[in-house]
């Protein structure tokens, strides 16, 4: 059974309030948050939640990092972006989906770019093709290679 004590104090006409903030068990900022220059650690498998103790962003530490990622806002009419940083001088970024997820790429509002396990799934949903190599340079060779890619039809 946990017990909670609470301390009283006498404060003689000063205000309220607490003595250490640590006593605080569900603070709430009066104002924005700033860190001084210094960071914000967060344990591995906690993060950021919703106002209903949701998982909005959870982090993972990993044993000696060096890499990471930058997030960047942009002004009006520009790009804000995520970047692949840190120590390595060559950085693959990594997304992994779930299970059977797929990853998508929804650009504004047409159909997403989607990247899935799915056997003959490819980009908008549609088969993979392959591309011939060595095709004759002639124009009933070229029309063959066009219509096999599913760019023009026969």
């Amino acid at each position: 059974m946990t017990v909670l004590r609470i301390k009283q104090f006498d404060l003689g006409g000063v205000g309220g309030g607490i003595d250490n903030v640590i006593e605080d068990l569900t603070p709430q900022l009066g104002g924005n948050l700033d860190t001084n220059n210094f960071r914000i650690l967060v344990n591995t498998g906690r993060g950021i939640y919703d106002q209903n103790n949701n998982e909005q962003l959870t982090f993972t530490q990993s044993a000696g990092a060096v890499n990471n990622f930058t997030m960047i806002n942009a002004a009006t009419g520009l790009a804000p972006r995520i970047i692949v940083g840190g120590g390595d001088p060559n950085i693959t970024m990594e997304i992994e989906s779930k299970g059977a997820g797929e990853i998508r790429l929804q650009p504004g509002n047409v159909d997403a770019i989607r990247l899935s396990e799915t056997p003959g799934l490819g980009f908008f949903g549609t088969a993979p093709v392959g591309r011939p190599t060595g095709v004759a340079v002639t124009d009933a060779a070229i029309h063959a290679a066009l219509v096999t890619l599913g760019l023009i039809t026969a």
